[in-house]
């Protein structure tokens, strides 16, 4: 079984220049930023984060990595069929997995503003935690599973298109299921956006009657969280949109290969106190 790697011409990221911003942005924010955080985290006794939101990061890491395993084989031309084979299998369960591991964090926050924990010391993890730290993973195997049988059963339908990496060119399954799950997905996230944007509004004008002398003052590093991370899931939806849709320009592969860990980064960096224990 061979499978075609050679580059397409008319490809809307063909350009050197941008195959190499599209490589160094994965490298330098998937590959060698989010490494340092988690090592970071590992090595402090004194910076706690929450298990998911470290999930979250690894599998950032790990669809860094997917998209670059042509690169790290060193081939251009025709690639070995389990090279590519693998490539595209995970690249379509990447992007599924790391939808679920953000909308896992948000979902989190959300059960932190609605049940609070207050222990100040770490605690065994819940089984709901455990659960999601699974979950994404789960996730990722089976869509990369279903990529990896249709690959091996019609190996004619994945090869290097865009000049980046090797894909399964599937009607059904690349165009329509992996995009409109990852929408999907995101459209929940978003919603739970929204009804934390609206909690911490009713909380704040609920403190502010009852407590009227106190500080009205909002907390910038909720508000910046709160804002980055909203823009972050509509960039992300819009670019789920534009593959959906197949429409050809290179931003929406720009935004993939920088978006995530650019927001990543400074969302982890503003998380509020409550979600830095572990629950």
């Amino acid at each position: 079984m061979s499978i075609l790697v050679d580059s397409q011409k008319n490809s809307s990221v063909s350009d050197a220049s941008l195959r190499n911003a599209f490589i160094a942005l994965h490298i330098v924010g998937g590959q060698v930023g989010l490494p340092i955080i988690l090592l970071t985290w590992a090595l402090s006794k004194s910076v706690v984060r929450h298990p998911t939101l470290v999930n979250l990061w690894i599998t950032f890491i790990v669809y860094s990595i997917s998209y670059c395993i042509l690169l790290y084989s060193g081939q251009d031309g025709i690639a070995a069929s389990n090279i590519c084979l693998v490539q595209s299998a995970m690249i379509y369960g990447a992007p599924p997995m790391s939808a679920v591991a953000g909308l896992l964090v948000v979902f989190q926050i959300w059960q932190t503003f609605r049940e609070p924990s207050f222990s100040t010391t770490p605690t065994k993890w819940p089984i709901s935690v455990k659960i999601f730290l699974v979950l994404p993973y789960l996730v990722f195997l089976i869509f990369a599973f279903t990529a990896g049988i249709l690959g091996m059963l019609h190996p004619e339908h994945i090869y290097n298109l865009n000049g980046l990496y090797c894909s399964l060119h599937s009607a059904n399954f690349s165009r329509l299921v992996v995009p409109i799950f990852c929408v999907a997905v995101m459209s929940m996230m978003v919603i739970l956006e929204v009804i934390l944007v609206v909690r911490y509004y009713r909380m704040w004008a609920h403190t502010s009657r009852v407590f009227p002398l106190a500080s009205r003052r909002t907390s910038p590093s909720l508000m910046l969280r709160v804002l980055l991370f909203n823009a972050y899931s509509f960039v992300v939806f819009s670019v789920a949109v534009f593959f959906l849709s197949n429409f050809q320009t290179h931003w929406p592969y720009m935004v993939q290969a920088s978006g995530k860990r650019a927001t990543c980064i400074a969302f982890c960096t503003l998380m509020p106190s409550q979600f830095l224990l572990p629950l």
